[in-house]
């Protein structure tokens, strides 16, 4: 495998996130008179970007009050957004190695922009990605394959020359359908066993063993 470019995800994959959106989601149905939810239920929201979040989390039963949960959960989410996120641990030694040996690095995210840099910034690692992109530069969302080919346009490398980093099917269905290699990280907000049914190329269960697949 050669590769000369690494897109990574973000949320599950370089930061665990799941504190935060648990407490924006919480206070968004605090504020709309509604039940809180348990984390290990939001977690599982988690992944499409904002707008199916707030449509899970809501149910069809309150779906009419879509527009309002979605100010509601942007303020929120916003306030709150690095008082717990972290980063998974390897990333900024891998970010660190992929930096000296001369291998671009992209983020492709369904996340907003806004709350994207916010994070990256907060934790120290906005320096390292070459191109940062959100739900915000592309008409179609992961699994769809335009953020890859965008990302790839940008850091002029071909997709076969680049590896793909998710923790969800969602991310290796993106990987796929764009034609890169795809490699899912087993400590995110998806089952080894769904992992394992999406097939993608590799598996890893620490960020730190990618400078193995690259070096």
């Amino acid at each position: 495998m050669r590769v000369r470019a690494v897109i990574f995800d973000l949320d599950g994959t370089l930061v665990d996130s799941r504190k935060d959106i648990a407490l924006a989601v919480n206070r968004t149905l605090k504020d709309l008179g509604l039940s809180p939810l348990p984390e290990k239920t939001i977690v599982g929201f988690i992944g499409g970007g904002v707008e199916p979040l707030v449509k899970s989390f809501l149910g069809p039963e309150n779906s009419h009050r879509l527009e309002e949960a979605l100010g509601l959960y942007k303020r929120h989410y916003s306030e709150v957004c690095t008082l717990n996120t972290t980063l998974y641990p390897g990333v900024k030694e891998t970010l660190e190695y992929l930096q000296q040996v001369h291998i671009p690095v992209a983020l492709a995210t369904n996340k907003a922009l806004s709350f994207t840099c916010k994070i990256i910034e907060h934790l120290g690692i906005d320096g390292y990605f070459s191109v940062v992109l959100g739900p915000e530069h592309v008409q179609n969302r992961k699994p769809h394959p335009e953020i890859v080919y965008i990302i790839c346009d940008k850091l002029k490398v071909l997709p076969e020359e680049t590896l793909f980093v998710g923790d969800s099917e969602l991310d290796v269905e993106c990987g796929k359908n764009a034609g890169v290699y795809t490699c899912a990280v087993t400590y995110g907000y998806t089952s080894l066993e769904k992992l394992v049914q999406s097939e993608p190329d590799f598996l890893l269960c620490s960020l730190s063993k990618l400078s193995l697949l690259i070096s």
